[in-house]
């Protein structure tokens, strides 16, 4: 699912932004999947479980780029990356 890149004011006066990876962000992704899965022990994995190549995330971004069920969202603030997420149904119905 495609969303509209949006702004939002923080409440320290910084401007945030959310949209859709793009699939030249797919390095920027692997490396805050990687940093994150490190940081605590209560995530789905570590992060020498992601064993992704750069170019399989494109891949993988663009696919959820073309399915009007799934989102996959990035946050940036001052040109990096700060947040991911993503939903996907359950069971494919939708």
């Amino acid at each position: 699912m495609i969303i509209e890149e949006t702004q939002l004011s923080l409440k320290d006066g910084r401007k945030a932004v959310l949209k859709n990876p793009m699939p030249e962000d797919a390095e920027a992704v692997l490396f805050h999947m990687k940093q994150t899965a490190g940081e605590t022990d209560f995530l789905v994995r570590y992060p020498e479980e992601i064993h992704l190549t750069v170019e399989e995330e494109k891949e993988f971004l663009e696919d959820f780029r073309e399915d009007a069920g799934r989102l996959f969202l990035t946050a940036w603030l001052d040109g990096e990356m700060v947040a991911v997420t993503s939903l996907t149904p359950v069971g494919g119905q939708y």
